[in-house]
């Protein structure tokens, strides 16, 4: 039996945690002896342990430029003492491979070629601020992992630029496909919606923006612009504030401008595929480089076609299921959701493409069967 040992960065269940969830279930059928590191007692931690997955609790410091000397001596202590209890359980459990789920933790990576392991880092985040700090690091990381995958061919084009390319693998995200059919929006509201925790860089501005450009427009039926989401648990005093007052800017649009009562904000929705399935259509309006937002292949999963930014991984992950507008330009979204609003027909077809991509490229069993080739040719290297 293979010993694998997954780390994940963040303690919260988001789109990356679910993804790791959903590859993790699949891998447990079948001949692996899995372990799984996470930084806190949080929501993941609670989800794996439920599934009775071996779990450690190590916290662990992540991507940052220290602000003084003295950051930069407390982070270097901090990082030898996990480095090496990192090894230690790298070499008490005789674990063969570990997977990174993300390339903003760098020690685990350290530790593992310490204690000569082989190493996976599943690339999905685009590293955009301070470009000779991130050159820098993505290089180390280029240098130290045996296989860098990418969730699209967007975050891999980083360390492509630094000559990887070898190391280089692209594996959609997978979700389980369940049986459930979206609710078709006869004698009621034509719902549009948006899941994403309240962060600047998921532009929630614009899409709200584009419903209020579209009130301009006389449509035959009734329209609800919906957001599912809110705060995202924060550390610190100072995020936590900068977030609420851009959740309140978000406030004040709807309050401002939504003269037609089309805008609903309905908070943190556990269960989000109960509400995405009342939904007909999905919109995608990060303004970062999201590089395949699970979001969208749960709306797939329910036949809901999406429109997208022109950015990151969204037009690799939306591909022919649905349309594309010009990132941050709430005039380009609104006319292309008006097209689909005057346009049924054309909403149907996507609906029916979104569900065959889905099984073609995005399900669990074959994101944990392109995995599992990567691991066993790590193994047989």
């Amino acid at each position: 039996m293979l010993n694998l040992m997954f780390f994940n960065y963040t303690g919260s269940v988001g789109g990356p945690s679910k993804s790791l969830y959903f590859l993790l279930n699949e891998l447990k059928t079948r001949d692996y002896n899995i372990t799984v590191i996470v930084p806190n007692r949080g929501d993941l931690y609670n989800l794996l342990r439920n599934e009775g997955f071996k779990i450690n609790v190590v916290e662990m410091p992540q991507l940052q430029i220290p602000k003084s000397i003295f950051e930069f001596i407390s982070k270097f202590i901090i990082s030898i003492f996990v480095i090496s209890k990192l090894w230690f359980i790298l070499i008490r459990d005789k674990i063969r491979i570990i997977h990174i789920n993300s390339v903003i933790l760098l020690l685990p990576v350290i530790a593992a070629k310490l204690a000569g392991k082989k190493v996976v880092v599943h690339v999905r985040e685009t590293l955009t601020k301070n470009k000779i700090f991130n050159y820098t690091y993505l290089f180390i990381i280029g240098i130290l992992a045996d296989i860098i995958v990418g969730v699209s061919n967007a975050p891999n084009l980083q360390f492509k630029r630094l000559g990887f390319v070898k190391k280089l693998r692209v594996v959609f995200n997978g979700i389980k496909v369940r049986e459930q059919k979206s609710i078709q929006h006869e004698n009621r509201k034509l719902k549009i919606g948006m899941a994403a925790f309240f962060l600047p860089w998921k532009g929630h501005s614009t899409f709200l923006k584009s419903a209020i450009y579209l009130q301009k427009y006389e449509f035959s039926e009734d329209i609800s612009f919906e957001i599912a989401g809110d705060l995202p648990a924060l550390p610190n005093e100072k995020d936590r504030n900068r977030y609420l007052t851009y959740k309140n800017y978000l406030i004040s649009i709807k309050d401002d401008y939504d003269k037609k009562n089309w805008i609903k904000f309905l908070g943190y929705q556990a269960k989000i595929l109960d509400i995405m399935q009342t939904w007909d259509l999905i919109v995608i309006p990060s303004t970062c480089q999201d590089s395949s937002p699970r979001v969208i292949l749960e709306a797939f999963s329910l036949g809901i076609p999406a429109v997208g930014a022109d950015i990151g991984g969204i037009p690799d992950t939306i591909g022919e299921a649905g349309l594309i507008f010009k990132t941050s330009d709430h005039k380009d979204l609104g006319e292309k959701l008006k097209i689909l609003i005057e346009d049924k027909e054309l909403m149907k077809k996507l609906s029916n493409k979104a569900r065959i991509r889905l099984g073609k490229y995005f399900t669990a069993e074959k994101h944990c069967s392109n995995m599992e080739k990567i691991f066993k040719e790590l193994i047989h290297e």
